[in-house]
C-alpha cells in the first residue's frame, strides 16, 4: 500500500511535468511537422537539396537536443557597436507643463538626434578588412519595449552572423512625446538612449536612410545588397514587413537604396493589425503621440495615404502596392500571446497567399509574447533551425 502524502505528491508532480512538457511535445511533434510540409509546399519537395553544401555545414543538425536544452550553447560574437548612420528631428515635444513644442506636423529642429546601429558579422571576417567576400544582410528590429539602444536578443543576432551573414541592429525614433522641464534641457541624443518623438513614418524614413548608409559603406560591412532580409520582433515586426513590401514601391520614392534586393521577410510575433485601428484610436504613450498622422478614412479632407502604405496587409495587395511579387515571408508567433494576437500573422498569411505571395507560418504551442528569449529552449531551437534555413533557400547564390 502506498504511502498517500508521498503518493499524492507523485501524482501532483506528474501533472506538472506533463502541463509543462506540453510546449515541448507541441514544437515536436505539430509545429515542426507543418513547417515542414510548408516548406515543401512553397519551396518544393526538394528544396534541402538546393541549399550548398558549405552553407549546410553551418547550420543546426537537429530541431531540439536535450543537451543544449538543458546546458545552452554559447555563440561566439564579432561584433561593432553604436555605429551612427543618419540624423533627424523629432516631431512631437513638448515640456513637463504641457506647454507643446511641435505638435507632429513638422519637425523640431533644436534637437538632433543620432540613429546607430550594432553590426555583427561572421569570425572569420574582419570589419574593413582586406576580404572582399560578400555577406546576405539580415536587419533586425527591436520591439517598442526595448527602451535602449539597438540592443536586440543578440544571441541570435550572433547566431546569424556565424552562419554567414552580417546582421544589423538597429536604432530608430520612438513614437511617444519627447518632453522636459525646460527648452535648455533638451538634449541632443546620440548614445544608446531611447528616442522619443517620432512617428512611425519616421521610422520607416530612419531605416530607409540605413540602406543607403549601407550601400555606401557596403565593403567595410561585407554587405551583399542583392540579399536584404528584414526581421524584428512585435512593432519590429511591424517594420519589417513594411520595409520588405514597400521597400522599392513608387510611394517610398528614393527613401531607400534602389541598390537593394530583398530576399525575404521573418516578423517575429509582428504587431501588423496596428494600423487597423484607424486614426483617432490609435496612439502610443500615456499623452496620446499618434502613430501616423492624419485620417485613415478616404472620405476624410485629411485622409492620408499612409494609412494605407504602412499597413503589411493592405501592401499585400498587388493593385495597391504595385507590386507583382513580394518577397517570401515566414511569420514566427505563439498561439498565447497576450500582446500581439496570433491572428495578426494569420491574417497577414492569410492576405499574402490571396495575392499570390509565398508565406510561411510558424505557431507555437502556449508561447507567449518574447517566447523566443531563451535561445536554447524547444521555441528557439526550432526557430533557429527553421529561420537559417528559410535564409538559404531564398537568397540569391549567383
Amino acid at each position: 500500500r502506498y504511502n498517500q502524502p508521498y503518493w499524492t505528491l507523485a501524482r501532483v508532480s506528474a501533472v506538472v511535468i506533463a502541463i509543462n512538457l506540453i510546449p515541448l511535445v507541441g514544437t515536436y511533434t505539430w509545429t515542426n511537422s507543418t513547417l515542414e510540409a510548408q516548406f515543401s509546399d512553397v519551396f518544393g519537395s526538394n528544396w534541402r537539396d538546393t541549399i550548398p553544401d558549405d552553407v549546410a555545414s553551418r547550420m543546426r543538425s537537429v530541431r531540439f537536443s536535450w543537451l543544449e536544452a538543458f546546458h545552452g550553447f554559447e555563440v561566439p560574437s564579432n561584433a561593432k557597436f553604436t555605429i551612427p548612420y543618419c540624423e533627424d528631428h523629432p516631431r512631437y515635444v513638448k515640456l513637463h507643463n504641457g506647454t507643446v513644442l511641435a505638435n507632429g506636423s513638422s519637425k523640431y529642429t533644436n534637437i538632433t538626434d543620432t540613429f546607430v546601429f550594432d553590426a555583427y558579422l561572421p569570425q572569420w571576417l574582419e570589419f574593413n578588412g582586406t576580404s572582399m567576400e560578400k555577406l546576405p544582410v539580415i536587419i533586425f528590429f527591436h520591439g517598442i519595449g526595448m527602451d535602449f539602444g539597438s540592443e536586440n536578443v543578440n544571441i541570435t543576432s550572433q547566431y546569424l552572423a556565424n552562419q554567414g551573414y552580417l546582421v544589423c541592429d538597429m536604432m530608430y525614433g520612438f513614437v511617444d512625446w519627447r518632453k522636459s522641464q525646460d527648452e535648455t534641457t533638451f538634449q541632443n541624443r546620440s548614445g544608446r538612449a531611447r528616442r522619443n518623438g517620432y512617428d512611425f513614418p519616421d521610422t520607416i524614413h530612419h531605416i530607409g536612410n540605413f540602406t543607403k548608409f549601407l550601400e555606401a559603406n557596403a565593403d567595410e560591412y561585407h554587405a551583399d545588397l542583392d540579399n536584404i532580409y528584414f526581421s524584428g520582433r512585435s512593432f519590429g515586426g511591424w517594420m519589417a514587413a513594411v520595409c520588405a513590401y514597400g521597400y522599392n514601391t513608387t510611394f517610398f520614392g528614393t527613401n531607400f537604396s534602389s541598390g537593394i534586393t530583398v530576399r525575404g521577410c521573418l516578423p517575429y510575433y509582428g504587431a501588423h493589425g496596428i494600423p487597423m485601428a484607424g486614426s483617432g484610436n490609435l496612439v502610443f504613450g500615456s499623452d496620446g503621440a499618434v502613430n501616423i498622422r492624419g485620417s485613415s478614412n478616404p472620405d476624410d479632407p485629411d485622409f492620408n495615404a499612409e494609412w494605407i502604405y504602412f499597413d503589411p496587409l493592405q501592401l499585400a495587395n498587388s493593385s495597391i502596392s504595385g507590386i507583382s511579387q513580394l518577397c517570401p515571408t515566414m511569420c514566427i508567433h505563439g498561439t498565447n500571446d497576450y500582446l500581439v494576437v496570433a491572428g495578426w500573422s494569420k491574417m497577414l498569411d492569410s492576405a499574402l497567399k490571396e495575392n499570390d505571395h509565398d508565406s510561411i507560418t510558424a505557431f507555437y504551442p502556449l508561447g507567449s509574447h518574447g517566447f523566443d528569449a531563451i535561445h536554447f529552449s524547444q521555441y528557439g531551437q526550432s526557430i533557429l533551425y527553421y529561420f537559417e534555413r528559410f535564409l538559404a533557400v531564398t537568397r540569391d547564390y549567383s
